[in-house]
């Protein structure tokens, strides 16, 4: 036994218990938020198409904060199964919100964009959201939810929020 856990009862020291609480503590807040982000992507997809599935909104949203995308980028970005993101972004295609044009760049693929309807069903979409966002934190200060945004922004790109690229 190490003599940092012979001084704190054998159970590791503070700073390792404190710090196990706060995981655990996040883990739980993780939860919370998951469970409102699918009731808000189930309730903006309705919104946007009667019928259509949160992950084929997943899809359309990803594709509309890009001017334009490849399945393949798409399916990485989303990490998952390019088999599995080809049949969301056919639904998208099929509910006339998303057209695939050829990419110049690569006669092989196609480039997603938003058509019209979907840039209206995008912005129809967005306002709620946002509501969403700005009621929950205005009593916040604004440093805070700029720290909230890096931080998350590190924690999804897998990289501490100190790795600054700005």
């Amino acid at each position: 036994m190490t003599e940092s856990a012979l001084s704190t009862g054998g159970t590791g020291s503070s700073t390792e218990d404190a710090r196990d609480a706060a995981y655990s503590d996040l883990d739980s807040a993780f939860d919370e938020v998951a469970t409102r982000f699918r009731r808000l992507l189930a309730d903006a997809a309705e919104q946007v198409s009667p019928g259509m599935l949160p992950a084929a909104y997943k899809v359309f949203l990803t594709i509309a904060r890009r001017d334009s995308i490849t399945s393949s980028t798409l399916a990485d970005l989303l990490d998952a199964d390019k088999g599995y993101v080809s049949r969301l972004v056919r639904d998208v295609v099929e509910r006339g919100l998303v057209q695939r044009s050829p990419d110049p760049a690569d006669r092989r693929a196609h480039l997603l964009t938003l058509t019209p309807a979907g840039r209206r069903a995008f912005e129809k979409a967005r306002a709620p959201r946002e509501k969403l966002i700005a009621t929950a934190l205005e009593e916040w200060a604004l440093d805070d939810v700029r720290a909230l945004a890096r931080l998350l922004h590190a924690l999804a790109g897998g990289h501490s929020p100190d790795d600054r690229t700005d």
